[in-house]
């Protein structure tokens, strides 16, 4: 140890000789202390050489190992007719449920589906023709990591009597993880369907368990997609589903809205650029925030490069983040803030003429997937990409391949190595995901004229 001390000394007297000869002496003994290598940051050495991932996710259903239904008897498919479906997820969530949603609709084409949501959903639910009738709650707190929300304890009475008093035959719950079992008691209804939680099973009449690849494994990235597991649930249900019918397309109907004259009027500015981009830089959790830093750098890279015109997007609570980036930039002159200005309707109309939308894991990602737009998800390495990517032909996810992701964390306080899957995933790395995704998808523009070399 005495030796180690002293190399240290001398690599902090001449860091740029004796740093590398500390390195290679001492790296074993550094690797055992941390062997998964994120800790290590001298000179970014380790991290800047972690390769980087660029991919687009496709979900399928498995036609094999189908999991099977387990319960209280069998479910009487023609005694089935008055659903209700539990989706009080944020916006995102309800988004990668509607391949189930659509599922469900062709089991059970004559029953009735009624669905319970948050405030938040409505804009794109009322929108979908498999749902007959809304129910809202805002079970959840708008931001994810918050959790629950408070319940008014007269809204809640009010829910629990029209929902005991609407004569449902069966609740199903498109949620795969816990946080909604006690709906389950507000209702007396014979059939209580969803995946089996330790919160939920003293409610559930019938459920599916978790195959050994859909569990939240820390390390195991391939994952069925969530609108795959979704839709497993549904096909468990008796019923016939016709096998030429993709759940994973979606009605393009939900998103095809045109831009009105008064949004056009509203900004001149971004309506006049040749090259426009979207980019929401929030998340309902930071554990999933890719650096403000970095979405100011990836900004200036597209209005150097490209000669772009970007568009940040957010609700109202994020104008100060938003503005935040803004001043970190080269170019704020080229940038325009939309946080807090828009409704849902009026952002899925300005996005769906841009030439590519990037965010994190958030709702946004998941509406601009399916609008059409090319769309680039910033993965952390909290979740999977293959079991979050957003639906859409359109849709790439780029990530940094460290080796503790996915880790499942709630919380960005219990992550040992301060989020350096997202830190150590450089503006430049995104940037170059984009050009990919812009050429896959048939952009054919060229670079700015006299533009500053990219940085790689």
């Amino acid at each position: 140890m005495r030796w180690i001390g002293k190399s240290i000394i001398n690599a902090f007297k001449n860091p740029a000789g004796t740093l590398k000869a500390f390195l290679n002496r001492w790296r074993h003994i550094i690797y055992r202390v941390d062997q998964l290598n994120l800790s290590f940051d001298a000179d970014n050495l380790e991290l800047n050489r972690r390769p980087v991932c660029i991919s687009h996710h496709e979900p399928f259903l498995s036609r094999e190992g189908r999991l099977k239904l387990r319960g209280n008897g069998t479910i009487d498919q023609n005694a089935v007719k008055r659903i209700l479906i539990l989706k009080l997820d944020h916006i995102g969530d309800v988004i990668l449920s509607l391949p189930a949603i659509k599922m469900l609709r062709h089991k059970y084409s004559d029953a009735r589906i009624t669905i319970l949501a948050g405030s938040w959903a409505i804009p794109i639910l009322e929108r979908v023709s498999d749902i007959d009738e809304i129910v809202v709650l805002n079970y959840f707190h708008e931001r994810s990591e918050k959790w629950k929300a408070p319940l008014d304890e007269g809204v809640l009475k009010d829910i629990k009597h029209r929902l005991s008093s609407s004569g449902f035959d069966m609740v199903i719950d498109l949620r795969r993880h816990s946080g909604t079992g006690e709906v389950f008691g507000w209702t007396d209804v014979r059939y209580k369907v969803a995946y089996f939680t330790k919160e939920n099973k003293r409610w559930l009449t019938h459920g599916l368990h978790l195959s050994d690849e859909m569990k939240d494994t820390p390390g195991q990235y391939i994952k069925p997609h969530i609108s795959a597991q979704l839709c497993e649930l549904v096909l468990a249900l008796p019923g016939k589903f016709t096998a030429g019918i993709n759940p994973f397309e979606i009605s393009p109907e939900i998103f095809s809205i045109e831009c009105g004259k008064e949004i056009v009027e509203r900004f001149p500015r971004l309506f006049g650029a040749d090259f426009r981009i979207g980019i929401h830089p929030g998340t309902g959790n930071k554990i999933r925030q890719w650096p403000l830093c970095h979405y100011a750098s990836l900004a200036d890279l597209f209005v150097e490069n490209l000669g772009a015109t970007v568009a940040f997007f957010g609700v109202d609570n994020e104008k100060d983040l938003v503005e935040d980036i803004i001043s970190k930039m080269r170019h704020p002159e080229k940038a325009i803030s939309l946080a807090g200005t828009t409704s849902l309707i009026d952002f899925i109309s300005i996005i769906r003429d841009m030439k590519i939308f990037i965010g994190n894991v958030s709702g946004p990602c998941h509406i601009a997937g399916l609008t059409g737009v090319p769309t680039l998800n910033i993965f952390a390495g909290q979740v999977s990409s293959y079991e979050w990517h957003p639906l859409g032909k359109k849709t790439m996810a780029v990530w940094l391949d460290v080796p503790c992701a996915p880790c499942y964390k709630a919380l960005p306080e219990q992550c040992p190595y301060d989020l350096k899957c997202l830190k150590f995933l450089w503006p430049e790395n995104v940037f170059d995901a984009a050009r990919e995704l812009l050429s896959t998808t048939g952009y054919g523009g060229k670079e700015k004229k006299n533009s500053p070399p990219l940085r790689i």
